[in-house]
């Protein structure tokens, strides 16, 4: 029986792959915690730094995500969605890649693992 999770990219299929075999190899130097992504080790380091790199343009306030950022953003704009542009961070690339997958809904990379 396979897992059946698909994806948009390869390098996402690898890394979900680790979910299977337990690998983390992205480890904190701070406090020794692993991770299997390199992002969420940077992320996680942000919490030892105090870093909030992700802020509010309409009143200044940080945080260290683009998800508390656009629930935030709510205040703001009086909207029950989440505006993941406003963000002064987010990438060009994964905007990109979230409006094609938006058309397409394609995610020609499935896991088989079980």
């Amino acid at each position: 029986m396979e897992c059946g999770k698909s994806f948009i990219e390869r390098r996402e299929l690898r890394t979900h792959y680790q979910t299977h075999t337990g690998e983390k190899p992205f480890k904190c130097t701070e406090c020794g915690k692993s991770f299997n992504r390199s992002g969420t080790l940077r992320k996680h380091q942000w919490t030892h730094t105090g870093e909030k790199p992700f802020k509010c343009m309409e009143c200044g306030n940080s945080f260290i995500d683009g998800t508390a950022l656009s629930i935030h953003h709510q205040i703001h704009t009086g909207r029950n969605h989440l505006n993941v542009r406003s963000v002064e961070r987010a990438s060009p690339v994964l905007e990109m890649l979230e409006d094609i997958n938006g058309l397409t809904r394609e995610k020609p990379f499935k896991c088989m693992e079980s």
